[in-house]
């Protein structure tokens, strides 16, 4: 499996021009379950729910599954691949969405700024 991180590392650092790094976290598989869970209480089939891009690649195949369409949002490492409100105001205004956003594991997001971003909305 170090070879599997280490070319999924490889693969975020030449696609999406951000350092992730190869730690051995065996927890993610054990989340899918509380995942999906939480998909279903929170979102109806038919709903379109905002996915930062790079980000978790299964939130976007959980969500298909459960008959939502994940709506991508393009991330850059100027906002350091945070969702802003921005971006989720011109996706919103495009569509509108319902749901929250997709987080790239270990990335916290400026919460005020999505806020902001929603009130303008």
């Amino acid at each position: 499996m170090p070879s599997l991180r280490e070319r999924i590392a490889r693969h975020y650092r030449e696609t999406y021009g951000c350092d992730r790094r190869c730690r051995a976290d065996r927890r993610h598989h054990r989340l899918i379950g509380a995942f999906i869970l939480g998909f279903l209480a929170m979102f109806e089939p038919g709903d379109r729910v905002a996915v930062t891009v790079p980000g978790y690649p299964p939130y976007r195949h959980i969500l298909t599954a459960l008959g939502c369409e994940p709506v991508l949002i393009e991330t850059s490492s100027e906002t350091r691949h945070a969702l802003t409100g921005e971006a989720l105001l011109a996706a919103h205004r495009r569509t509108p969405l319902k749901g929250r956003a997709g987080r790239q594991p270990g990335q916290s997001h400026g919460y005020d700024d999505v806020a902001r971003g929603a009130r303008r909305a």
